[in-house]
């Protein structure tokens, strides 16, 4: 499946946190950040790419690694070798994966549903689909392990005023 999205530039990200000036203008920091963020599409800060998205998941007999996807490589680099040792690992993966928003440093953003979390574990093993590991552990639930693991590579999981 394609979907149509915008992709941020880095540096963008910067322009927003730095951005002071919304509460002396007497406007709420979400009008704040609509504003930086038009000024930037104008400024050309944005790029408009057409990619694959596995977001929804559920693709029949598996799909392969999107390489194109920084938060699936993180997963891939830090837990992948595991996870094909350990279907406990995955099952924790799949509990930290499913309904949980993660972030990272440059202000990117994960979020997967039950079977995009159960695809990308078997795209991540190299076998099965997301029926193999879909509701295979409590949702939401994001163990030490893995936590320290997507640590390593840059990301975090939201606070709930981040998701806001």
């Amino acid at each position: 499946m394609q979907k149509l999205i915008l992709k941020r530039r880095p540096f963008l990200v910067r322009l927003l946190r730095s951005y002071r000036g919304w509460r002396a203008a007497g406007m709420a920091r979400v009008d704040a950040a609509r504003a930086a963020w038009f000024m930037a599409f104008r400024a050309g800060w944005w790029e408009i790419a057409v990619v694959d998205f596995g977001g929804i998941g559920g693709v029949p007999g598996g799909r392969p690694l999107n390489t194109d996807d920084d938060f699936e490589m993180a997963v891939s680099a830090v837990l992948g070798d595991q996870m094909r040792r350990d279907k406990t690992l995955c099952v924790e993966v799949w509990s930290a994966l499913s309904n949980v928003d993660w972030c990272n440093d440059v202000g990117d953003t994960a979020s997967y549903s039950f079977r995009a979390a159960g695809d990308m574990i078997a795209a991540i093993i190299g076998r099965g689909d997301y029926m193999d590991w879909y509701c295979s552990g409590p949702y939401g639930v994001v163990s030490e392990r893995v936590e320290a693991a997507l640590a390593q590579q840059g990301w975090r999981r939201m606070t709930a005023e981040e998701r806001e």
